[in-house]
């Protein structure tokens, strides 16, 4: 049977085609009891829901330089004079630079698209999987707060302390989980990807563990079959969600043609 197990896991069928995937996305409205959910598309199953700073020695030393490089460089690059600290940080995700944030989407075909993309060190062989959260529910696990932490520096803002804090590292020593954030749609590519992001602090477990510890189960991923990933990306792309769309440049749109006359030959 193709369906959720009750578990934070999914351990059915593997899913093999955009119905299947339809089903569950449907199915998994019901049991996160919310419409709005955020995806976030894996090419390995076995990744795991850590930022990629993480994954990395010396993490929060190295994100300041990295930060301070790349806000003292790319201005000339951008109309800069109205970016917030969160704006800044928000383009440093999504041009490369290694942060605290973690990538989710609103779109599930867009969480689709990348789990069935493949960069130079993702292993075929394995099942890509999306994941799904309610990001209200797991700021009630972390935060105790059954709300989005909004970024803004605002009169109606009561949570931009809280965000400043998980920004800037003034923990007081105390241990900050994964937060959900709003994000502001600072350049085309957050637009296209309809982005979203859970900011961590100085913790460096995965969002996984939030849940295992709190003994709540609202957290599931779809498997893929790996054998149907060149099958889906063609089933995508009937769907409008392409390389050209998800990237909207020259580069994108190169890669989209390269696979859409290439892939018989590969």
């Amino acid at each position: 049977m193709l369906g959720f197990t009750g578990k934070i896991y999914q351990k059915s069928k593997d899913v093999t085609s955009l119905n299947q995937f339809f089903d569950l996305v449907e199915e998994a409205k019901t049991i996160l009891n919310t419409d709005d959910i955020w995806y976030r598309g894996h090419p390995n199953y076995d990744y795991k829901l850590v930022p990629n700073i993480y994954r990395l020695k010396h993490s929060i030393d190295l994100e300041n330089k990295l930060k301070n490089a790349f806000t003292d460089k790319a201005k000339g690059f951008i109309n800069w004079r109205d970016l917030s600290d969160y704006d800044w940080y928000f383009l440093m995700q999504h041009f490369g630079i290694k942060t605290r944030l973690l990538d989710w989407t609103e779109g599930f075909l867009i969480a689709l698209f990348f789990a069935l993309r493949l960069n130079p060190l993702d292993n075929a062989n394995k099942n890509p999987s999306i994941w799904m959260i309610n990001p209200l529910k797991l700021n009630e696990l972390s935060i105790n707060k059954f709300e989005l932490i909004r970024t803004e520096n605002s009169n109606q803002n009561l949570n931009y302390n809280l965000s400043q804090q998980y920004l800037t590292f003034d923990f007081d020593k105390k241990s900050f989980g994964p937060i959900a954030i709003s994000s502001s749609y600072t350049n085309e590519r957050i637009i296209r990807q309809k982005g979203c992001f859970t900011l961590h602090g100085n913790s460096q477990n995965d969002i996984l563990s939030v849940y295992r510890k709190n003994k709540c189960n609202e957290i599931l991923s779809i498997n893929i079959d790996s054998k149907s990933r060149k099958r889906l990306t063609r089933e995508l792309l009937t769907t409008g969600i392409s390389e050209s769309t998800i990237f909207p440049d020259l580069e994108g749109l190169a890669r989209e043609v390269n696979f859409k006359y290439t892939q018989n030959n590969l």
